[in-house]
């Protein structure tokens, strides 16, 4: 509250923030995140600044800043797409999956389909794939709750290679699950079933339940 009544014009506010570290920037943009009484106003002051800061790792952060403050108060916006995204070519490598995860989420809020294409576009960028273990079940989660068996199977069949061990043994689980239940035409074999479970079970770190079943 006290450095937006001191700093409450646009212009003070680049100034103050051209004036900062990096570190201090991350520091005000958390506290930003969590505690403006104007987060639209600031989110806009932050991405401003983005384009005027010459270190890529302040501009990245406060680009990064600007996302967080508008998915806020419009978690479905597609602005938040547009702040995140730009980040991410501005991330530094120990930044790099934070923002990639902070893309991806917003995208799974804003629709299936740009959910859908953040996976294609960027899973084989990602550096530790079991940061992204959440946002892979959640989006999972979304298209079978949606009857989108084949769009199931066409992504994860394609993003495979980059899931950790641990999404690894559930998609096989469920993927066997899908051919076994005749959803996907294409592949109506049991064999392919067959195949899925055995990876899955032999798979150390599918979940218990998965294993189990699988």
């Amino acid at each position: 509250t006290t450095i937006e009544n001191q700093y409450s014009s646009k212009e003070k506010f680049l100034q103050f923030l051209s004036s900062l570290s990096y570190i201090e920037i991350k520091d005000l943009g958390d506290s930003f995140v969590y505690g403006s009484s104007d987060k639209i106003r600031y989110s806009e002051y932050f991405a401003t600044a983005a384009l005027s800061l010459p270190e890529p790792n302040k501009a990245f952060y406060s680009l990064f800043s600007a996302g967080r403050l508008h998915e806020k108060v419009y978690p479905n916006s597609s602005k938040n797409l547009d702040y995140y995204r730009t980040a991410i070519y501005l991330a530094e490598e120990d930044s790099f999956d934070r923002a990639l995860w902070y893309y991806i989420r917003a995208a799974i809020n804003f629709s299936t389909t740009a959910g859908y294409q953040a996976f294609l576009d960027f899973s084989n960028a990602w550096k530790d794939p079991y940061y992204f273990d959440d946002v892979v079940e959640l989006f999972s989660a979304n298209l079978l709750s949606k009857y989108q068996w084949e769009s199931y199977f066409d992504l994860f069949s394609t993003i495979y290679p980059y899931l950790s061990p641990t999404s690894k043994g559930k998609t096989d689980y469920i993927l066997g699950s899908l051919i076994e239940a005749n959803l996907i035409p294409s592949k109506n074999d049991s064999d392919f079933a067959k195949e899925y479970y055995k990876k899955a079970f032999s798979n150390a770190e599918t979940e218990g339940y998965y294993r189990i079943m699988a």
